[in-house]
């Protein structure tokens, strides 16, 4: 999978790895010293467990293929058994966005239509998330007819998307045969914050996660100099199939295909044009499928009533240039206040340009600076906060995983240390691309290119870490990468300085 198409193409390559390098560097400088403020000491524990890992991938790497595959799934169910058992211990009431749309497929699944008018007028207002509830609902009706409690369901569909992503990681590695990467990089995942931080969010987040994963694995495909043409037809069609279910239920996902289409195109124009034409055939037949049950289904009223009542792009947009860029109720409310699309678009409009002009040139720099900070600057990836509003358990756990708990402190000074050892490995990978005389066009410069296109895209949009993690598989596979590299050069040193 190295470049051999001469220099012109080259040299593309190397524009998307200096892309990476200077937009990792940029998020880094801008997140590094309020994560140190905050993370303190325990920056040492993670230089400890650095090492630990170190040790441990000595272990891995001499593994043999068979040994990784089992020590993976053992691990798999283990941790997949931990996870269904903290969204027990953090199980909380459904609120905000999350209990709507779970409320939702409830009461679709009790009595086939929606019931209330708090929730039609919530699907009107937000069609984008019509979708995940239609698609939640059919889980939760297929697992209570098999008989399972509905308090169950949704934490085992949850665990079902956390642990099937980190299967289609590991599956990924494996097609292109390092299962010793794949198993260091599956811990990672099992280890990373956001990975079980969300065992009892079962929201758009972790909905959408495996989709995210599984596009990287139809991509190992394609990315393979040997596919032949009945597998390039088929990936890329199961490539567009999968994107739009995965961008009907979140939106970012389409990021990560593009990503793969831009570096099945660096690697080779011919079967770039055959993936893009069956991807785009899919993608559309999905959307098309899906617009026309929106027009008329039996869960709410007729699409040109909910036209009107519906939130625009120009919405978010306006919201992302409100003060970090996050969520805000003041403008939710002004929107909403508007009656008819035409008209918010244009008030929308009025509000980013006076917002735009109100900060200036310095001014605009200055909020993208604080929208970076609030996007990657938070371990925990807004989970905590989520845990704290609403929990129905009494668990100790909430005293260290719930914002502003008891013991939340040394919880928080871990996850900014974590985040802050996350970014220095993903720059110094994205460095060695940068420097390499080659830089492979594979699952890692896909992620690169992948993750570079999200931070692009929630500079504009409403932004807030929560929205990173559907993209933890991506984050896990680069940081866990860059920690093999160093680990092997490490080790190489201490051998070479052992003979000497």
């Amino acid at each position: 999978m190295v470049i051999e198409r001469g220099e012109k193409n080259h040299k593309f390559v190397k524009f998307f790895a200096w892309g990476a390098f200077l937009s990792f560097l940029l998020i880094l400088l801008c997140c590094i010293t309020p994560l140190v403020k905050e993370a303190g000491y325990f920056l040492l524990l993670i230089l400890v467990l650095f090492i630990l890992g170190v040790l441990l991938w000595k272990v891995i790497k001499k593994a043999k293929t068979s040994v990784c595959v089992v020590c993976f799934f053992v691990l798999l169910v283990i941790w997949s058994f931990l996870v269904f058992q903290l969204g027990i211990a953090l199980e909380q009431l459904p609120a905000w966005d999350f209990g709507r749309v779970q409320r939702g497929a409830w009461e679709l699944v009790k009595n086939g239509y929606f019931v209330s008018s708090s929730t039609i007028e919530y699907f009107l207002e937000s069609p984008n998330n019509f979708f995940p509830a239609v698609y939640l609902f059919r889980w939760l009706a297929m697992l209570t007819a098999w008989g399972v409690k509905p308090e169950d369901a949704v934490l085992i569909l949850n665990t079902l998307s956390l642990s099937l992503t980190i299967l289609f990681v590991f599956l990924t590695f494996m097609k292109i045969k390092r299962p010793q990467q794949g198993l260091l990089t599956s811990i990672y995942c099992f280890l990373f914050a956001p990975m079980f931080l969300y065992a009892s969010i079962y929201y758009t987040d972790t909905l959408s996660m495996v989709y995210v994963s599984v596009i990287l694995y139809l991509s190992s495909f394609l990315l393979s100099k040997d596919t032949k043409l009945f597998i390039q037809i088929l990936c890329g069609s199961l490539l567009g199939l999968v994107a739009a279910i995965g961008y009907l239920l979140k939106g970012t996902p389409i990021i990560a295909a593009v990503a793969a289409l831009i570096c099945i195109l660096l690697q080779d124009y011919r079967k770039f044009f055959i993936s893009f034409a069956t991807f785009l055939v899919c993608f559309f037949l999905v959307f098309g499928f899906w617009n026309e049950f929106s027009k008329d289904n039996n869960y709410l009223p007729k699409q040109q009533e909910a036209n009107e009542g519906r939130l625009t792009a120009s919405h978010y947009i306006m919201m992302g240039l409100n003060g970090r860029g996050g969520y805000s109720p003041a403008d939710h409310e002004f929107s909403t206040s508007i009656p008819t699309i035409s008209e918010r678009k244009a008030e929308n409009l009025r509000v980013i340009k006076e917002r735009i002009k109100a900060y200036g040139f310095i001014g605009v720099l200055d909020h993208l600076k604080e929208k970076i900070k609030y996007t990657w600057g938070d371990g925990g990836y807004y989970a905590p906060q989520k845990i704290a509003i609403e929990p129905i358990s009494d668990s100790p756990l909430l005293d260290y995983l719930s914002y502003d708990a008891k013991y939340y402190i040394y919880t928080s000074k871990i996850l900014a240390a974590s985040q802050l050892w996350l970014l220095l490995l993903i720059v110094l990978g994205a460095l060695g691309d940068v420097l390499n005389k080659e830089t492979e066009v594979g699952i890692i410069l896909l992620s690169r290119i992948a993750l570079v296109g999200l931070a692009v895209f929630l500079l504009i949009w409403e932004t807030r870490s929560r929205y990173l993690v559907n993209y933890a598989p991506y984050l896990s596979i680069l940081g866990a990468d860059t920690f093999r590299v160093l680990s092997d050069k490490f080790i190489r040193r201490t051998i070479k300085g052992k003979r000497h």
